[in-house]
């Protein structure tokens, strides 16, 4: 189940940021890029889905990281939605494609 939540977020996410999922996997630390792995720490903990798990699953996927980078993710996206009205649009429009 988890892992079905994992590849819907990130499918949409990608979709959603004009980004392939080769692009989102690898190690570029362009600001597009980094925003869309943000995004879908954030989607996956608000599913409940726990940072070690969330790490895991990025290992699979051959992008490896600390868990403290997928808290600082969260919190980066929890900063842009205090005021980003166009975001906070984005990440409704994302939830709603993925969990409808």
């Amino acid at each position: 189940m988890k892992a079905k939540i994992f590849n819907d977020i990130v499918e949409e996410v990608c979709r959603a940021n004009y980004i392939s999922q080769e692009e989102l996997f690898s190690k570029s630390r362009k600001r597009e890029t980094s925003e869309a792995r943000h995004l879908i720490f954030f989607l996956l903990q608000r599913k409940g889905i726990k940072s070690s798990h969330i790490q895991r699953m990025f290992f699979q996927k051959g992008h490896s990281m600390h868990h403290t980078s997928i808290v600082h993710g969260v919190k980066s996206i929890e900063h842009i939605l205090t005021y980003d009205k166009s975001y906070r649009e984005l990440l409704n429009k994302i939830e709603n494609e993925i969990f409808e």
